[in-house]
């Protein structure tokens, strides 16, 4: 959390500056500072994905949108088992199948 704060904290307040500057409609600036923001944190927690979006935007070849699906489908995921190993660790609730497919990789 610590790490993505430092290297996407300016990317996080460019974000929130257009959403807020853009209204509720959103708008150029604010759609591409929050892409700005994903790829930032998908190069964290999903680099595979984030550096195949990359590529796929300098290459313009047409594959740009199913790349920025995959990394922030990846994203989600993420922030899906973070909250279940948060709850967890609250006793709120035990993680599921993924729990024993990590501890078989083991």
């Amino acid at each position: 959390a610590a790490e993505m704060r430092t290297k996407c904290g300016g990317a996080a307040a460019t974000a929130a500056a257009a959403e807020a500057g853009s209204g509720a409609g959103g708008g150029d600036g604010a759609d591409k500072a929050a892409v700005g923001l994903n790829y930032c944190i998908g190069n964290l927690v999903c680099p595979e994905q984030a550096s195949e979006f990359l590529a796929a935007m300098e290459k313009a070849g047409g594959s740009e949108a199913d790349k920025y699906v995959e990394m922030t489908s990846c994203i989600e995921r993420f922030h899906l088992m973070a909250k279940r190993v948060v709850n967890e660790e609250r006793g709120l609730g035990q993680l599921g199948p993924e729990r024993l497919a990590a501890s078989s990789k083991l």
